[in-house]
């Protein structure tokens, strides 16, 4: 069905005002799931058309109020606005930055389902797929694109400015070997960070060059690669990487799920190092340092130099 039948039948209202109405009737406790997974794919399938709809402001202030709730169907309808629906405006038109939903996340209690939403958003758009011979994919909106790269870098950096000790709190998730679902997103995190799709033009259609916040946030690294590689702002996140995982071998126990655990944070944490290498091999060489550094962790192969052979083993079996 197209959108503007939904509209015209008044289906897609209705659809929307059972998602966001606040006094639910209890068998819409059974509807949300559905109700949140067409309200994504309406967001990210006509992010122009839901920009400027009178249901965005709706679902935007739905979602502020609930999502420290954490429903897995309105952390989807998040990561699937328009990016520059997360920072809302006030009465007056102006940009209201610290208003943004994303805030009301936080990165130390958190869930995993929240770190991979936060994620989605700051990595910024896929990079389109390769073909050959190339051809030119209908629909491809290249101004969209860019405005969503851009949008995901001023989002990151607003998020951080709020949210200081955001890598402490990531690498500790990590190291958290007994919430396994909470590490793996972390990770998942960390590599959208390295590999984001970020730009740095101007918007000046959507964000006044003279706006005070916007000019704050131009300081922040232009690249993820950047930010993961500035020791003031994430100091904590490549001497971790570097260090070889922890082995289920020191684990009361050391065995069963203790050692699925950590045989699955140890091979997605080689795998982010892997990353890592991959963007730092594409640098201009100001990260040469980086660079080789990662390039001999790597050598090392996922276990290090250090770990525990028995424990290496031990692997074989689960």
């Amino acid at each position: 069905m197209s959108l503007d039948f939904l509209k015209e039948q008044g289906i897609h209202k209705k659809i929307i005002d059972i998602h966001t109405t606040p006094n639910p009737l209890l068998e819409y406790s059974f509807l949300t799931p559905g109700t949140g997974q067409y309200i994504s794919g309406y967001a990210s399938t006509y992010p122009d058309n839901f920009e400027n709809s009178p249901e965005s402001q709706t679902i935007l202030t739905y979602i502020g109020q609930n999502i420290e709730k954490y429903e897995p169907q309105d952390l989807s309808i998040l990561a699937s606005l328009p990016r520059a629906t997360l920072i809302p405006r006030n009465p007056a038109g102006q940009l209201s930055w610290y208003s943004s939903p994303l805030l009301s996340i936080p990165m130390r209690r958190t869930t995993p389902d929240a770190i991979k939403t936060l994620a989605s958003i700051f990595h910024g758009p896929p990079a389109q797929d390769i073909t050959f011979p190339q051809v030119e994919s209908l629909g491809q909106d290249s101004k969209r694109t860019e405005k969503e790269a851009v949008l995901a870098r001023l989002l990151t950096s607003l998020y951080y400015h709020k949210h200081l000790d955001m890598f402490t709190d990531l690498v500790a998730h990590v190291s958290t070997i007994a919430m396994k679902d909470s590490a793996l997103a972390a990770l998942g995190f960390l590599r959208a960070i390295i590999t984001s799709s970020w730009s740095t033009v101007p918007l000046p259609d959507i964000i006044p060059e003279s706006d005070p916040n916007y000019i704050r946030f131009q300081n922040f690294p232009s690249t993820g690669l950047d930010l993961i590689a500035d020791v003031s702002r994430s100091a904590s996140v490549v001497p971790f990487l570097m260090r070889p995982p922890t082995t289920f071998s020191g684990l009361v126990g050391g065995h069963g799920d203790a050692e699925n655990a950590a045989y699955q944070i140890a091979m997605a944490k080689f795998a982010v190092v892997k990353e890592l290498g991959k963007c730092l091999e594409k640098n201009d060489g100001s990260l040469s340092n980086l660079r080789d550094m990662v390039r001999a962790r790597i050598n090392e192969g996922p276990w290090g130099l250090t770990g525990s052979v028995g424990s290496r083993i031990g692997t074989l079996d689960l």
